[in-house]
């Protein structure tokens, strides 16, 4: 059974992530601020949770709740295991930064919202949420700025 989202305890939750955009790199950030741990092997788009088999298992074992945040579910998943995702079969839910915010308990920043926003609908959706000019061209800067972005 795959879980959706619900808050967690950050000090037992072990994060896998995916494959690198703007969202992503704000995702890490995220959990680094907030003491989550977190395995990120600066993947290109694409990205697979096998690519992190090791530290899963080693993660299981040590009963931490596993989250996979934008990944291939290309292996079998523990029972208990969060994914968050907003592509393909799981299109229609809140873009990856703003599920891992509820996660945390947080809520977030214009920036955060203006990230979420560009990742589901580009920049008509940022638009739409009132941004300036210079918040569009900031937040696709980062998009593309983003290591790994077009690999």
């Amino acid at each position: 059974m795959i879980m959706t989202t619900s808050r967690l305890s950050n000090n037992n939750m072990v994060v896998f992530a995916g494959g690198y955009d703007g969202e992503m790199v704000e995702i890490i950030n995220i959990c680094q601020e907030a003491g989550v741990e977190i395995f990120d092997k600066h993947l290109g788009w694409g990205a697979a949770a096998s690519a992190y088999s090791e530290e899963i298992a080693a993660a299981v074992s040590e009963n931490k709740q596993v989250v996979f945040i934008e990944l291939a579910l290309d292996i079998e998943l523990p029972e208990t295991a969060i994914v968050v995702d907003h592509h393909n079969e799981m299109s229609g839910r809140p873009a990856s930064i703003l599920q891992v915010l509820d996660l945390l308990g947080l809520e977030p920043t214009r920036w955060q919202q203006l990230v979420a926003a560009n990742d589901c609908g580009y920049i008509p959706a940022m638009l739409s949420m009132g941004a300036t000019p210079e918040e569009v061209a900031a937040v696709r800067l980062a998009d593309r700025s983003a290591p790994g972005y077009y690999t």
